[in-house]
């Protein structure tokens, strides 16, 4: 990334995240380490998913 801010892409994942870390903050009182955690969690929870849904194809 170039140090001019008109120049930063960011991924809709990335966004996504980000508005997820932002309702955390804001509306559960959770620190950045907890929002890491959670953001972990889904991470895991959604590959378990995936992992389900292959295996029920």
């Amino acid at each position: 990334m170039g140090s001019n801010l008109e120049e930063w892409q960011f991924s809709g994942d990335c966004l996504r995240r980000v508005r997820i870390v932002q309702h955390l903050e804001a509306d559960l009182r959770v620190n950045l380490a907890g929002a890491a955690l959670a953001l972990e969690m889904l991470d895991e929870l959604e590959a378990l998913r995936n992992r389900i849904a292959a295996l029920e194809q």
